[in-house]
């Protein structure tokens, strides 16, 4: 069984790259924005990552930015179904970038390609049975809401969200936990990620798969344990900083 993860997905554009960012290419662009990666991805038996960006139509208006900036177009995210995306993460503080009926739009659309979506608030795991294994997905973001501080259509990391995660171990194979966590001035995981990190992985976790500051952090590991503290921008359109363009799979 290979899973690939990658980290921050945004198909749609930030203010600086509207008109010219993933957007417009992947519209553009008939091979499609993961068509330099698609030999790898088939190699796998499904890829996972965070979805940074909404897929949605919803508050259209072209002469308004703020109206533009992150969605995705629901003809363009098809291609994560076509690179072999099974799961993504949608506890994260663009997800409700255009409203609560973006993101119910957007929650429509996965469902639409097929692709499952973890990090609802008090969702239960997400749960996938390969090969006669059970591998449980949690998903859940501690950063403020850019749009909502008091969103709660995802789940906020909390004691609530980790104990439930502890319980869980003995009820599957694999538990594997995506965190939308930390800071983007850091360039380094911070304490207290290092201390959930153990604490997780005492309690029988097998994966953190970390997401939000952009960039691509250590990734420690062992026989039975892997964390990637950040994986970094895997699609986007930040790219003033060498730094911001690190990724990996």
């Amino acid at each position: 069984m290979k899973l690939m993860f990658v980290g921050d997905v945004n198909l749609g554009e930030y203010y600086l790259a509207l008109g010219h960012g993933p957007k417009s290419y992947a519209q553009k662009n008939n091979g499609g924005v993961f068509a330099q990666v698609q030999d790898i991805f088939d190699g796998a038996d499904f890829v996972v990552g965070n979805l940074e960006a909404p897929i949605t139509t919803c508050n259209e208006n072209p002469d308004d930015p703020d109206c533009c900036i992150l969605k995705v177009q629901p003809d363009s995210a098809k291609q994560l179904k076509g690179a072999g995306f099974k799961l993504v993460q949608v506890a994260n503080n663009h997800v409700v970038q255009h409203g609560e009926n973006g993101f119910i739009e957007t929650l429509g659309n996965l469902d639409g390609m097929g692709i499952s979506y973890v990090g609802l608030n008090k969702q239960e795991p997400v749960v996938f049975n390969e090969k006669g294994q059970t591998f449980a997905f949690f998903a859940a973001s501690d950063v403020p809401d850019n749009t909502d501080k008091q969103q709660g259509q995802y789940q906020r990391l909390d004691e609530f969200f980790v104990q439930a995660v502890e319980r869980s171990v003995e009820d599957y194979d694999h538990v594997l936990v995506m965190l939308h966590w930390g800071l983007e001035e850091s360039t380094t995981p911070l304490p207290y990620q290092r201390d959930l990190a153990a604490r997780l992985k005492k309690a029988g976790v097998r994966a953190i798969i970390g997401s939000h500051p952009h960039l691509f952090y250590e990734i420690e590991s062992d026989e039975n344990f892997v964390c990637a503290y950040s994986l970094g921008n895997f699609v986007f359109d930040l790219c003033w900083d060498h730094r911001l363009l690190k990724s990996g799979i």
